[in-house]
């Protein structure tokens, strides 16, 4: 459980909370219901043991999730569906996986590069057990490895037949500087890397770089999300280019500490604990990132310095420290960093 509770903090989905809503999350935000619901659940400091909270917590994740995915924002509900392996149980389970999947067959099979490759990385993210467990709430006989590989590899083919023409369109319009099709171009090169095998080259990751940043910078949240997807995919692996790495961290430094901008300071601290750079520099990036705006960026500040008052290395310095990035993520209207805030001031 502890990989879900770090997976839903660190998730880039969370949808901030409206002006006029109080402390709670609501069906808009499932991700930061679930990991709420997880800690009340679990009772880790500081929050108290709340079962009844956490299960009406869930519920209202649940909901939310399946209302985004009935939308066909297939990207969302790819990563609401691997949260959702964690987070819930049984039929729940099935219902949000299953609404993925119609949706992304249905684009795929309308010749949607990207909807292809998210169905096929349904089986790069989710273990087997997990997967199996869907054929087994729907009354199917368990898949076997054969045929979920078989499975994984039709819509890879889907998707490699029809990136060409995606592709093609996607670069005119990122080449007349429109960020939204920068931010789509960025992600389906993304997508590409992310099924080639361990074993193989990374390829040149210079236009989805570019192509992303371009549209992180122009207020496109996809983009940054994607600099930083990039930047925690890669960092396992040793066989990318780390010349064309440097020279992003370079600009996205420039960007986040002269251009004061948020995402790029988000994203400076991916890339940063990818190339294993000094702690203290991540740990200024993400702060910034908080400073300029990125809600997120306030919780994952706050984390490490929480975990340091609890083991008794940080004293009362850590904690209002971490009571700060809390306050300032509340202020952005994230709920979860609003639970933390309240439970926190109470001592």
């Amino acid at each position: 459980m502890l990989r879900f509770a770090i997976a839903l903090c660190l998730a880039l989905l969370t949808t901030p909370l409206r002006a006029d809503e109080d402390l709670s999350c609501d069906a808009s935000q499932p991700l930061a219901c679930w990991t709420l619901g997880w800690l009340y659940s679990e009772g880790n400091p500081p929050f108290p043991k709340d079962e009844d909270l956490a299960q009406q917590l869930m519920e209202i994740g649940r909901q939310g999730a399946a209302e985004i995915c009935e939308t066909g924002d297939t990207r969302t509900c790819l990563d609401l569906t691997i949260a959702a392996g964690e987070a819930l149980e049984g039929p729940s389970f099935a219902t949000i996986t299953n609404l993925f999947m119609t949706q992304a067959e249905r684009n795929c099979n309308q010749g949607e590069a990207i909807a292809c490759y998210e169905r096929a990385s349904l089986y790069l993210v989710l273990p087997e057990e997990f997967l199996r467990r869907i054929a087994s709430e729907q009354g199917q006989p368990p898949l076997t490895t054969q045929q979920l590989i078989a499975d994984e590899e039709r819509y890879l083919q889907f998707a490699r037949t029809s990136s060409k023409a995606d592709k093609r369109q996607l670069r005119l319009g990122c080449q007349d500087q429109d960020p939204t099709s920068c931010a789509k171009l960025a992600y389906l090169l993304d997508l590409e890397t992310r099924t080639i095998a361990y074993s193989e080259e990374i390829p040149d990751l210079s236009e989805m770089l570019e192509a992303a940043n371009f549209a992180c910078m122009n207020g496109i949240d996809q983009g940054c999300e994607t600099l930083w997807m990039a930047a925690s995919f890669l960092k396992p692996r040793r066989n990318f280019d780390t010349t064309r790495v440097d020279k992003m961290r370079l600009r996205l430094h420039a960007q986040c500490y002269e251009g004061q901008h948020a995402g790029s300071c988000f994203a400076l601290f991916a890339f940063g604990e990818m190339a294993a750079a000094p702690q203290s520099e991540n740990e200024t990036a993400v702060a910034y990132a908080c400073e300029f705006g990125n809600a997120n960026a306030c919780l994952v500040a706050a984390a490490p310095i929480l975990g340091s008052y609890y083991t008794e290395d940080g004293g009362p310095q850590a904690l209002k420290r971490a009571t700060e990035f809390f306050a300032k993520g509340c202020e952005l209207r994230n709920a979860t960093a609003c639970h933390f805030a309240k439970h926190l001031s109470k001592g």
